[in-house]
């Protein structure tokens, strides 16, 4: 199935509290995963690798917590995850014609993880306040490390 161009189905029950979620935003949650990852050398470049240390953990979290709630709700979409699993792994590792070339400066590079960081969790916010909660809270504290790191790395005083 091309999830690509699949018809965007209703909302899906997510029994209890657990709200609902529809196919159009799993893709959107699912991209935003994807995004983060696709990050995630960066964090380990020369030009941010010393001081990125403290928001690295936090991206990994993100991650991990985003991924879980990603395989939760695969089957509650009749979504196969392992297929889905495939997919993301296709998609992080795909060069993409508009892929920036690799920063050249911590401050772009600091800069370019506040993005990612920022756009994810703006996805995930216009999402079911139910759905994400945990990663939306990560993402939340990811964006303020990274808005700190930034600020005391790269804007003189």
């Amino acid at each position: 199935q091309d999830l690509g161009h699949s018809p965007v189905l209703g909302r899906v029950p997510g029994g209890g509290s657990s709200g609902s979620l529809s196919l159009k935003e799993y893709l959107e949650a699912r991209g935003a995963f994807i995004e983060l990852q696709r990050a995630r050398p960066l964090y380990d470049s020369a030009a941010v690798a010393n001081a990125a240390w403290r928001a690295r953990p936090v991206q990994g979290e993100a991650l991990k917590q985003l991924q879980e709630e990603l395989e939760r709700w695969a089957p509650r979409l009749d979504l196969d995850f392992n297929a889905q699993l495939l997919e993301i792994s296709h998609a992080i590792t795909a060069t993409r014609v508009t892929d920036p070339p690799p920063p050249a400066s911590k401050g772009e590079a600091l800069s370019a993880l506040l993005s990612v960081a920022s756009r994810s969790l703006l996805v995930l916010e216009e999402l079911d306040p139910a759905a994400f909660r945990d990663a939306r809270r990560t993402l939340l504290q990811l964006r303020g490390t990274l808005r700190e790191l930034y600020m005391s790395e790269c804007i003189p005083y």
